[in-house]
C-alpha cells in the first residue's frame, strides 16, 4: 500500500515592533515531523536553525515558526501543526549546536 505523503508549509517570521513580519516560507512533502525526536517542535527548531545559518540571522532577534499541513503541494492549510517562538543566539552557539524555543498557544 503506498502512503500519500503530507505536504506541509513552513513559514518564518520575524518579531519586529510587535509584529510577526513574514521573512520566508517552504513547501515540504517530508513525513519526518511525526518521526523526529522532539516531535514536529523539534523538526521546526532544526529547520529554523537551518533558515537562519542561510539567512545570517542577527543575534537576539525574535522568531515565530509556524508549520501548517496542506492538502496538497499547492492546497490551503487544513490545520496547524505547531507553532515555536524561537530567540536568535550568539552566531558561534547556533552553527554548532541545536536551538530551543518555546511552543506557542493557538492562535498564534
Amino acid at each position: 500500500m503506498k502512503i500519500p505523503p503530507r505536504w506541509h508549509l513552513v513559514s518564518y517570521y520575524r518579531i519586529k515592533r510587535g509584529q510577526q513580519v513574514l521573512c520566508g516560507q517552504r513547501t515540504l512533502d517530508d513525513d519526518y515531523w511525526y518521526l523526529c525526536p522532539g516531535g514536529p517542535e523539534g523538526y521546526a527548531l532544526a529547520l529554523a536553525r537551518e533558515f537562519f545559518l542561510k539567512e545570517r540571522a542577527v543575534r537576539g532577534d525574535r522568531w515565530v515558526v509556524t508549520v501548517y499541513v496542506l492538502a496538497s503541494e499547492r492546497g490551503t492549510p487544513e490545520c496547524r501543526l505547531c507553532s515555536v517562538s524561537v530567540t536568535v543566539p550568539a552566531w558561534e552557539e547556533l552553527a554548532r549546536k541545536p536551538i530551543s524555543g518555546r511552543l506557542r498557544p493557538w492562535p498564534a
